[in-house]
């Protein structure tokens, strides 16, 4: 899937997608504390069915991201 978030166009891999939802602002809760307190800025939170939100603003500007080719 391709996204734009922080001035740049990338792709987001997934093993494997089974389908898509909608998700309104109100159905999203604050993730819950975990180990891997790291990541957290990289997830808005979690729905009821545990359907994970992703910040992209955050990922775009993670230095973690590799950048495989840049186009101009």
């Amino acid at each position: 899937m391709a996204v734009e978030a922080g001035g740049m166009t990338f792709g987001i891999f997934a093993g494997a997608v089974t389908g898509t939802v909608r998700v309104g602002a109100e159905e999203v809760a604050v993730l819950p504390a975990t180990p891997a307190a790291d990541r957290q800025g990289l997830i808005r939170g979690v729905t009821g069915e545990m359907v994970a939100v992703l910040d992209l603003d955050a990922l775009s500007r993670d230095p973690r991201i590799t950048v495989n080719e840049e186009v101009n």
